[in-house]
């Protein structure tokens, strides 16, 4: 060696074991929460539409929704009617709403 100390070779460190991000005999396809349902009565009639898709005219009853926030708007052009409501449903839930205008 030229005027330097002499330094062993670094131990060589254990390669990191990968993260393990796959699930464990999980397939993807069973996370999806089943559906909850949503009800609603208007005096008078409204057509129901349920994230921007029209689901029929009041009463809708038990109509299946995702788990989570849903925007709902109620129109009824001939009396001049038109609300916008947000709702939240949770798996297996049955949320209802009578409304009179």
């Amino acid at each position: 060696a030229q005027g330097g100390a002499w330094r062993p070779a670094p131990a060589a460190a254990p390669a990191p074991k990968p993260a393990e991000t796959q699930p464990k005999d999980e397939p993807s396809t069973n996370t999806a929460e089943p559906p909850g349902f949503f009800t609603i009565d208007t005096y008078p009639w409204t057509q129901v539409s349920i994230d921007g898709r029209v689901v029929g005219n009041t009463p809708v009853v038990r109509f299946p929704v995702s788990p989570g926030p849903h925007t709902v708007v109620l129109e009824n052009p001939g009396d001049n009617i038109r609300q916008t409501t947000t709702i939240n449903v949770k798996s297996g839930e049955n949320v209802s709403k009578r409304l009179a205008f």
